[in-house]
């Protein structure tokens, strides 16, 4: 076949998945409007501020605002942000009136009354998604993606994983940016986006901690002076941060007892509290919050859920589901981290990489779900992928990814109360929204496939002696 003729057979294949994205989600899109019409708008406000109440939209936001306002008083309250999320938190309650950030936690709804404070989260988030657009725009026109890229960027803002990050109000909109970055432009031409790739993926890691997990791509990358000065850049964004909240409030005891923090209050009914404010009671926190979730959820993509779910129907009991929950748990991650070494193709190397963050029984949540929508953008642009023949499960990767990533509509909207009974009847909670039920089990089952994939691409490599 003449060279031009293979170059064009390329890219018609390549426009192939993303048309069939476009197409799938405008498709997804158009319903979900037209059931809105039909409901009165309920069913979009189901879809997407539903989860047993109605009350909680942009509260991590605004919780994170409550608590970061008094820098002498932060880990107390047992918040799991690291310093920089803190700091970051902090500056931003200096754009609100002062009994507005200092409102007890019986009263934070108040917030979600407030101009001021919805204006700031919305300045915040809107500034966040521009930022994402930006660089899957950027990345998808350096992979030689036409102009059915922009489709693309606005589909990929209006996913279910943005949607519901949003809903939540979760800081995971700034984190994602700074891992899209390190995703796109890790291996840059520029040695100087190179290394701001990798302080970009420190300053996520320094906003939520687990996108550090990330930085694993240096090492299958055989990057270990950059995976070190990664590891440097993101101990820098814990460090200082935390030094600065200390000379912000010299009162809290100064840097040197900020790392010890014995000292103890007694409370108004004889009780007796800490009050140590430590990098240390930030660990505690973490551990507290991670040993908290031990119960199934469709809130989740991790293995150890699907041990919960067999708990809860009472197929084992409690104290073997923390053991097998461990075990499997362990089992998956050091086999994906392993898999990373051989894996050719890079998104699969991303994913393997994801995959041991969002394998994490307490990160792994709707929100944080929009740590895909990168990975995602890379496997529609791969190009080792578009050298093959083209393959059935090529389809089934992109019918996994959209199970995860397209706004499906709730077209059992009208029988939801039916379908809730029907759950109730097999011990599952209630549901109503079909990302929500599906994502668990399609971000699993990807897992597997690409498992499969590699393991055979491996042997396949073997036989031919390569």
């Amino acid at each position: 076949m003449p060279k031009k003729k293979a170059v064009r057979q390329l890219r018609t294949d390549k426009n192939k998945v993303i048309n069939f994205y476009i197409i799938f989600s405008a498709v997804a899109v158009f319903l979900s409007i037209e059931l809105a019409m039909f409901s009165r708008g309920d069913s979009l406000r189901d879809s997407m501020f539903w989860n047993g109440w109605y009350t909680d939209h942009f509260m991590d936001f605004f919780n994170t605002l409550r608590d970061s306002r008094d820098l002498t008083w932060v880990y107390q309250r047992n918040v799991i942000y690291p310093p920089l999320s803190v700091l970051f938190m902090y500056c931003m309650t200096k754009f609100l009136p002062e009994e507005l950030a200092s409102l007890y936690f019986s009263q934070r709804m108040t917030m979600q009354a407030s101009q001021a404070a919805v204006m700031l989260y919305f300045f915040f988030a809107v500034c966040c998604l521009l930022l994402l657009a930006v660089m899957i725009e950027k990345y998808m026109h350096d992979s030689g993606v036409g102009a059915e890229r922009f489709a693309v960027v606005l589909f990929s803002i209006v996913s279910f994983p943005v949607i519901y990050c949003m809903e939540r109000g979760n800081t995971s909109l700034l984190a994602t940016v700074g891992c899209a970055f390190f995703l796109f432009f890790r291996n840059s031409k520029s040695k100087g986006i190179r290394e701001v790739a990798c302080i970009m993926l420190a300053l996520a890691a320094g906003i939520k901690l687990f996108p550090s997990v990330l930085g694993v791509l240096l090492i299958y990358d055989r990057q270990y002076k950059r995976a070190a000065r990664t590891v440097l850049y993101g101990i820098l964004m814990i460090a200082v941060p935390y030094l600065l909240i200390q000379l912000l409030m010299p009162e809290s005891g100064g840097i040197a007892d900020a790392y010890v923090g014995q000292s103890t209050v007694v409370h108004s009914d004889g009780s007796i509290g800490s009050t140590d404010g430590s990098i240390l009671r930030l660990a505690k926190n973490l551990i507290r919050w991670v040993n908290k979730r031990n119960f199934f959820s469709y809130n989740s993509t991790s293995i150890s859920n699907f041990v919960f779910l067999a708990q809860s129907q009472e197929q084992i009991n409690a104290q073997t589901a923390s053991i097998l929950s461990v075990a499997l748990f362990l089992l998956t991650e050091v086999l994906a981290f392993l898999l990373g070494f051989v894996c050719k193709k890079e998104w699969q190397r991303q994913f393997l990489a994801l995959y041991m963050m969002l394998n994490i029984h307490s990160i792994a949540m709707h929100y944080t779900l929009i740590y895909i929508i990168p990975v995602f953008i890379v496997f529609l642009c791969d190009r080792r992928q578009l050298k093959e023949k083209p393959r059935a499960l090529k389809w089934i990767y992109f019918l996994l990814f959209a199970a995860q990533v397209v706004s499906l509509p709730y077209i059992l909207y009208g029988m939801r109360g039916r379908v809730s009974h029907w759950l109730e009847l097999i011990g599952l909670p209630a549901v109503s929204n079909f990302n929500k039920f599906f994502s668990c089990f399609a971000f699993q089952l990807l897992a597997l496939l690409v498992v499969l994939d590699i393991v055979t691409e491996m042997m396949k490599r073997k036989k031919k002696g390569i």
